[in-house]
């Protein structure tokens, strides 16, 4: 049986209660309760189905939802929701201690980094259609 006891949050986390929020964010932060720590991650799937997320008629998980209210969890109330991109244990989890939050940060900031790349690349590709297209029209 999952613990899904607010006693259970680490001073780390400062959260809302569930009755401050709304639903899909109340259901998405009970079904995380029980994931404290990157060892106890929940993947995206699971937690979608613990929090009760599923397509009205099919019955199939509706993660864009939970992905919706995962980052309004984050941006909106301050909750810090982490994500492991881990291979054995990839998941969503609130942080144990400040070095989850840390890492968690940094792995966005990485792909921050690596988007703002590629738009760097897209940007220097339009300016050579630009130029292809329109600098010689002589």
């Amino acid at each position: 049986m999952k613990n899904t006891s607010f006693d259970t949050v680490p001073p780390c986390c400062d959260i809302p209660r569930p009755a401050s929020l709304p639903t899909d964010e109340r259901r998405v932060l009970e079904a995380l309760i029980p994931c404290v720590g990157k060892a106890r991650a929940i993947g995206k799937r699971e937690l979608t189905y613990a929090a009760g997320m599923l397509r009205e008629g099919t019955g199939a998980p509706n993660e864009k939802r939970a992905r919706d209210a995962i980052y309004r969890l984050i941006v909106d109330h301050g909750v810090p929701v982490c994500l492991s991109t881990s291979a054995t244990n990839g998941g969503y989890f609130l942080p144990g201690n400040r070095a989850e939050i840390e890492a968690a940060r940094d792995t966005i900031q990485s792909y921050v980094h690596h988007h703002q790349q590629r738009l760097e690349a897209y940007d220097r590709a339009l300016r050579e259609q630009d130029r292809d297209l329109f600098g010689n029209r002589n």
